[in-house]
């Protein structure tokens, strides 16, 4: 018993000098460590190579191919479309009556699918030519059969011709025709490739507010209505949250098909210029050389403007100076004359 309780003491000091060794090793340690004050982390500042030239967005991706026109439906049976999200500029222009069409081009984004494509008009050529643009639609009215087939006036991919109907543009078992032809982009390149056409090439670079942040100076502007007529008005609401703005027809709030996402806008074009109906489908010719009144919207500001053409693209001019753009995407709505009686904006 007396055994035991030596052994028993023995242990109980072992294991206290045990403990405070260690404490007195640890403090020791930690004494002997000198504060270190904590860095805020730095803001990692990223260098791009080059700006894609469309958007004014900077990038470290190609941006020397060309660019593509895709014609596409604007039937209210034809909505919502898809990959317009990814275009880079927009003309929305009239085609038969108070029916609208829209010309989507293509340089920083590929859509994996766009569409509804529809039939294409001579001015439709003439907006992607001023983007040295491949020109993409379905169909074609007489003056823009001629210039295409014919006359060989662009490089160019067609539904009607050959068993393209079905081979690279897809018809959609939900929407009848003709609001139902829809092409991918791997299609489209597969339809260019083939007619042997030279894909490399980079367009012209628009005018960009090199500031993103940038204040501007003009009237507010939180909803603009164009008038067309009827179901083809558009309204143009502004979100201050994002700074862009999202689109209507009438109720009909414009969306991506597949995804259901918003389209985001940061720049809207209204021009005015000159319409003229030639023939019993509602067909017109329109001009779009001799530049005229324009409106152009960003950030929540209408700022008073010309329209001019310049290398056939159409170009937002003040007082002789281009007009810069904010980074983005741009809708150009190209309506007939009398622009102060067709465009309402509302504060």
């Amino acid at each position: 018993m007396k055994n035991s309780s030596k052994l028993l003491l023995t242990a109980v000091l072992a294991i206290t000098i045990s403990m405070t060794g260690c404490k007195k090793d640890k403090e020791t340690v930690q004494d002997d460590i000198d504060p270190v004050k904590q860095e805020e982390p730095k803001e990692e500042v990223v260098e791009y190579e080059a700006t894609f030239p469309l958007t004014g967005i900077p990038t470290d991706s190609a941006i020397d191919q060309r660019p593509f026109a895709v014609t596409i439906n604007n039937h209210r049976q034809a909505r919502p479309q898809s990959g317009l999200l990814e275009a880079d500029v927009v003309y929305e222009v009239l085609s038969e009556y108070e029916i609208t069409r829209l010309v989507a081009i293509y340089h920083s984004m590929q859509p994996e699918n766009v569409g509804p494509v529809r039939s294409a008009r001579g001015y439709h050529i003439d907006l992607a030519k001023g983007y040295d643009a491949f020109f993409v639609s379905h169909g074609w009215s007489p003056d823009a059969k001629e210039r295409l087939l014919i006359q060989n006036e662009t490089d160019y991919l067609n539904g009607i011709e050959g068993n393209n109907d079905g081979a690279l543009f897809k018809r959609s078992s939900e929407r009848k025709a003709p609001h139902n032809s829809y092409i991918t982009y791997d299609n489209i390149m597969k339809g260019l490739e083939a007619k042997g056409y030279n894909l490399m090439g980079e367009p012209a670079p628009l005018t960009f507010y090199e500031d993103v942040d940038v204040e501007l100076e003009g009237s507010t502007a939180d909803s603009v209505t164009i008038d067309y007529h009827n179901l083809y008005d558009v309204t143009y609401k502004y979100d201050q949250a994002n700074k862009t703005f999202s689109r209507y027809n009438g109720s009909y709030h414009a969306v991506d098909y597949a995804t259901s996402d918003p389209l985001a806008i940061h720049n809207i074009f209204v021009v005015e210029t000159k319409h003229e109906v030639i023939d019993d489908q509602g067909r017109r010719k329109i001009d779009l050389t001799s530049g005229g009144k324009g409106l152009l919207l960003q950030k929540g500001v209408a700022i008073e403007v010309d329209w001019v053409n310049k290398d056939g693209k159409i170009l937002p001019e003040k007082n002789g100076e281009l007009v810069k753009l904010v980074p983005g995407q741009t809708w150009i709505n190209i309506i007939p004359e009398k622009i102060e009686q067709r465009v309402i904006i509302e504060e």
